[in-house]
């Protein structure tokens, strides 16, 4: 049986969003946390992020919000159908959060990054894993997409492969970083780059062990922690991918 719950998240002023959590239901499943604390969790989680959503003079911290609740809510996470499940919101709106607005990236999954060693980093067994995915694509636009190998398929495939990094600790984890890989016939091809909006700093091939390189280096330059200090050799550090 499914069963719809309306909750009101606390959001940026102006900006009332109601949160239509969606979940199916079954007996003998027990809920030791209420629908109302896990949507008032939400909603301040959210919020510790609002002063990094800034494009030039605009806050888009309502956007930003209504961008998290639609991950959540929509089956499908493309920009239509989560502007159908949250309630006020355009999907062309949602696209130009993620395609245009110039908000930091970096700096927003730097905080992520610094909460979650804050709550896994203090046990010995916190560890950094670092591992490869795929996103299976059509046609040839999407930056990095190539004929490569996914992992997730088991096989070649056309896809776009990224690196990504993640704290852990038990049956807890966290995404603190991710880096896009770009294959050769992207880097050796500056035309292709700049009419996909790469970076000229970013038009560089770098394998996937330099990628994977890159989060170790970075999550310890910016203070995660880890083991109860900033990020060092000791913390279990895991790292697979397909060459």
């Amino acid at each position: 049986m499914r069963a719809v719950y309306h909750l009101w998240l606390p959001s940026p002023p102006g900006c009332e969003i109601d949160f239509a959590l969606t979940a199916d239901r079954k007996d003998g499943i027990r809920h030791d946390t209420s629908l109302e604390e896990l949507g008032t969790t939400y909603g301040r989680f959210g919020k510790d992020f609002d002063d990094l959503f800034r494009s030039g003079n605009h806050n888009v911290a309502c956007t930003a919000q209504q961008y998290l609740c639609g991950l959540m809510q929509a089956e499908k996470r493309n920009m239509e159908r989560m502007a159908e499940a949250v309630p006020d919101t355009d999907d062309q709106v949602l696209q130009n959060f993620l395609t245009h607005s110039s908000w930091d990236h970096r700096a927003v999954m730097d905080r992520v990054a610094r909460k979650a060693g804050t709550l896994l980093g203090a046990d010995r067994d916190v560890g950094l894993y670092i591992d490869e995915s795929a996103f299976q694509k059509k046609g040839d636009k999407s930056v990095g997409v190539a004929r490569q190998w996914n992992g997730r398929l088991g096989k070649q495939d056309n896809c776009q492969v990224g690196v990504f990094g993640a704290l852990g600790r038990g049956d807890r984890v966290s995404l603190i970083d991710a880096r896009l890989y770009l294959p050769q016939e992207w880097t050796d091809d500056p035309r292709r780059c700049e009419h996909a909006a790469v970076p000229r700093a970013h038009q560089v091939h770098r394998t996937k062990l330099e990628l994977a390189l890159e989060i170790v280096r970075h999550a310890r330059q910016s203070g995660v922690q880890a083991a109860g200090s900033a990020l060092r050799p000791g913390p279990v550090i895991t790292i697979s991918f397909h060459v």
